[in-house]
């Protein structure tokens, strides 16, 4: 077995691992999902442009006691393309995410500031505990369009929100503060280190084999014979650099460099070895990886209108 075929065959292992995991979003009804354990990241919730997604989660009152707000972290990645420096990227033009927290009077909206040429975003959200309470809890996940609407098909995905509190594994009423070096958890060293490291990963392997290499086989495997050139074609002349500067920015944003350390010295080989930072990049890499797809068959509608 080669060596580009190897790495293909681990990226894939693990990202048909996570597929059989994602039932952490159980569908309650129409764009209904169930945040299941608000302690643990919810991940691969889809918001349509045309209507919003409501998101169901369980909070505790120990969790709330004592904290006037809380930091709510979500990543959200668009679906939809504009055309941006010449070339057609995922973008946020049509769609501003944002957030209702809570019911009722007791709510309120969270609008964070995004890029509109950004095809990717983590937003940190201070949400006031007014706006929460012990118990069940409305997130409500939408678009502010502009002006003139959108086709209703048109989505962004939430690859992954989670509550900053919760980040270590143990909600427990307000910490004292203390400083970061005794504050218990891993030193994940400088932003700069993070980015080089993870850069080092992804041009040097997730890119140089597995992920042209799985949209190929993807492709091979879903779409048609007879758009199978077509598809070739698009992928031979892709611009990849924004795929790199995404998946650098994931990769930075949730490993330690001493986690970063260890998979770029692993020979392209060793991604994942139960490290939850590299558990979640593999769902994103998932999620990127569809939206990659979703966007391919868009490209190749425009000569084969029936795909």
């Amino acid at each position: 077995m080669t060596g580009p075929t190897k790495v293909a065959l681990v990226f894939m292992a693990l990202l048909l691992l996570f597929s059989a995991a994602l039932p952490a979003a159980s569908a309650l009804g129409d764009r209904e999902v169930t945040w299941n354990d608000y302690r643990t990241p919810l991940t691969g919730v889809p918001v349509l442009f045309s209507e919003p997604t409501i998101i169901w989660v369980d909070l505790p009152e120990e969790f709330l006691k004592g904290r006037s707000q809380v930091t709510l972290v979500w990543t959200v990645m668009s679906r939809v393309s504009s055309a941006i420096e010449g070339k057609m990227r995922p973008s946020f033009e049509f769609c501003q995410p944002q957030l209702h927290i809570g019911q009722g009077l007791a709510s309120g909206r969270y609008d964070p500031p995004i890029d509109p040429r950004s095809g990717l975003a983590t937003l940190r959200l201070e949400v006031k505990t007014k706006h929460l309470r012990p118990g069940k809890n409305k997130i409500k996940a939408m678009c502010d369009r502009p002006a003139g609407g959108s086709c209703p098909t048109f989505q962004f995905i939430i690859t992954e929100m989670y509550f900053q509190e919760t980040v270590s594994g143990q909600a427990a009423a307000a910490p004292a503060p203390a400083p970061a070096s005794s504050a218990g958890g891993e030193d994940k060293g400088s932003p700069e280190e993070r980015q080089t490291l993870a850069r080092k990963y992804v041009a040097g392997c997730a890119m140089k084999f597995a992920l042209p290499m799985i949209l190929r086989q993807r492709a091979s495997r879903e779409l048609p014979q007879n758009a199978q050139g077509e598809a070739d074609r698009i992928l031979n002349s892709k611009d990849w650099d924004p795929l790199v500067e995404e998946l650098t920015r994931a990769l930075a944003e949730r490993c330690s460099v001493k986690v970063l350390n260890t998979i770029t010295a692993s020979g392209c080989e060793r991604l994942s070895k139960g490290e939850p930072c590299t558990d979640e990049f593999s769902a994103f890499l998932e999620t990127l990886l569809s939206r990659e797809m979703l966007l391919l068959r868009q490209e190749l509608k425009k000569k084969f209108p029936d795909l």
